[in-house]
């Protein structure tokens, strides 16, 4: 498992992680859904990440789309 590799994808991987019930750090590797993640996870987690300005263009398809950082 790989870590993120720069400060955008440890921001998402940060973000995407604390809306998982699996506790620990998410690697760039990891799947959304295989770690625990729903639907209702993912928009709250997108939601979280449109707070932040680098990552505003986010939608939850694209968390279906690209399930790992």
């Amino acid at each position: 498992q790989r870590p993120p590799r720069d400060a955008l994808e440890a921001q998402v991987a940060s973000v995407l992680a604390s809306f998982l019930p699996a506790a620990g750090a998410l690697s760039i590797d990891d799947d959304f859904f295989a770690r625990g993640g729903d639907s209702l996870r993912a928009a709250r987690a997108i939601s979280a990440l449109r707070l932040a300005p680098t990552t505003a263009a986010l939608t939850v398809r694209d968390i279906y789309t690209a399930r790992t950082v």
